[in-house]
């Protein structure tokens, strides 16, 4: 690891995730620090997806006794498995961690219908959002018509709240000496709806200055996993041998901004997986407040 060897802190984390307070205590902030729990998530949303746990592993490309330990909450699926096994069971990084997951209760059709959306690029997407919602409208104003009647003369809607909810880590990114033994946990956030957060699937917190003066201690950042594999110059979120970094890829090593520490070479640790690409730093104004969060759940359950 970078620099002396340090001991392992836990670190408070509030909703904002911008708390530097450090404890020697477990912090149990997140549903998924209850194992329990998050065993009952993953053999929930296995169960509604219809596969068995063997089918579940071979499409994790993992033998059957790792399922069966995650559902009996003997272990947790490590971080660099969440995206795979949330594409695998048709569901959002953000709902695998929701308190309330929605998506648990579709049926194949509504799982179809929304694996086929998130194949579709932003502009379609909005287009298919506008055509459901005109076609909610006509079925509400005009039931049990046989026949497509004329477009009514909808009113324009106001001005609408928009917030989305994106999970962030519990265990912050080490620009520094990373934290080992890191098993995936979470929770989601309420931000604004930006074209930045828009297309991230995670939010981290940084804690270190090696990363300064580009990403400052304690900055949070928006995270897009990715398959692919980063570009030189990227900068990214990387699992070493247990312990989350936020480093530049090159084709070297992974690389600090600040010069004062030393690169981390491929050849010197077990295991490196990349997690996600940085696409961004997320200011704290793009935290809804909680009256925001109020207003914007009143303005979603009116819809309802």
């Amino acid at each position: 690891m970078e620099g002396n060897a340090m001991p392992r802190r836990k670190f408070d984390t509030t909703q904002r995730g911008i708390s530097d307070t450090h404890t020697d205590a477990p912090i149990a902030t997140s549903i998924c620090e209850n194992k329990l729990v998050y065993a009952e998530r993953i053999r929930t949303l296995r169960a509604a997806a219809n596969l068995s746990q063997g089918e579940l592993a071979e499409a994790m490309n993992l033998g059957r006794a790792a399922i069966s330990n995650w559902e009996t909450g003997r272990t947790r699926p490590d971080i660099a498995n969440i995206p795979r096994l949330c594409n695998v069971l048709g569901i959002t990084v953000a709902a695998f961690f929701s308190d309330t997951p929605e998506e648990a209760g579709w049926n194949d059709a509504e799982r179809a219908l929304m694996r086929n959306y998130r194949k579709l690029s932003a502009i379609n997407q909005e287009l298919l959002s506008a055509t459901a919602q005109t076609m909610v409208a006509l079925e509400e104003q005009y039931p049990g018509l046989p026949k497509r009647p004329a477009a009514p003369k909808l009113t324009p809607e106001p001005a609408r709240l928009e917030l989305l909810e994106l999970p962030y880590a519990d265990d912050p990114v080490a620009a520094g000496t990373g934290d080992s033994g890191f098993a995936a946990s979470g929770h989601t956030t309420f931000l604004h709806a930006t074209p930045a957060t828009r297309g991230a699937d995670m939010v981290f917190r940084v804690n270190g200055d090696s990363m300064e003066p580009k990403y400052p201690d304690h900055c949070n950042v928006l995270v897009k996993f990715t398959d692919e594999p980063l570009g030189s110059g990227d900068i990214g979120i990387f699992q070493v041998d247990g312990a989350l970094y936020i480093k530049q890829y090159q084709s070297d090593g992974l690389h600090s901004l600040n010069k004062r520490f030393k690169i981390m070479r491929r050849k010197s640790y077990d295991e490196v997986k990349t997690i996600g690409r940085v696409i961004g730093i997320l200011p704290d104004s793009d935290f809804a407040t909680s009256a925001e969060i109020q207003d914007f759940q009143a303005q979603e359950n009116q819809q309802e």
